[in-house]
């Protein structure tokens, strides 16, 4: 996960939701990158943020630049805010082939493939950390689909968020 530590990216549900996949899967690795703002009216609380950093559940990474290489080194990317734009994570996962798993919230519901056979992605209600967490337990104990789910992404990304794409269409628009 990246994502600013505040309370509507949903810190709270993606460190409970980890907890319950640790449970059952130890040797599972979950990272979050993502600055702590603490002049942030949503900033999370100082709890949250200590467990964080202790990283017995979550292997926090602090704020990071390099967004690219973390996300290409993961298997799946997951931000489950409840309200966005369209998350730059998570198009920056679709470009390079990873698994999303997101919110159904506007912004985020964009970047999953509504066509099932050409699935990219899971939809979760925005603060249900079981589904959540039942979402992730899913791609772990099938590994085959991270691949596929990638690769979907990917054609996902080409199709839909191409800027040449997205520029002519905006052209077709406005008539010009």
């Amino acid at each position: 996960m990246i994502g600013r530590l505040t309370v509507s990216k949903g810190i709270r549900e993606y460190y409970e939701a980890v907890k319950i996949v640790r449970s059952k899967y130890p040797e599972v690795k979950c990272c979050l990158a993502g600055e702590y703002e603490v002049q942030n009216i949503d900033c999370i609380d100082n709890e949250l943020y200590g467990n964080l950093v202790m990283g017995n559940v979550v292997t926090y990474l602090g704020f990071r630049k390099d967004t690219a290489s973390l996300i290409g080194n993961s298997s799946v990317v997951v931000l489950p805010s409840y309200r966005e734009g369209t998350p730059r994570a998570l198009l920056e996962a679709l470009a390079v082939g990873r698994a999303v798993i997101t919110t159904d919230t506007p912004g985020c519901r964009e970047v999953i493939n509504p066509d099932l056979h050409h699935r990219n992605g899971f939809l979760i209600a925005p603060g249900n950390t079981q589904n959540l967490a039942l979402c992730m337990e899913n791609i772990i104990s099938n590994p085959t689909i991270i691949a596929e789910m990638g690769a979907n992404g990917r054609k996902y990304a080409e199709e839909k968020f191409d800027v040449r794409n997205v520029n002519k269409e905006m052209l077709a628009t406005l008539e010009l």
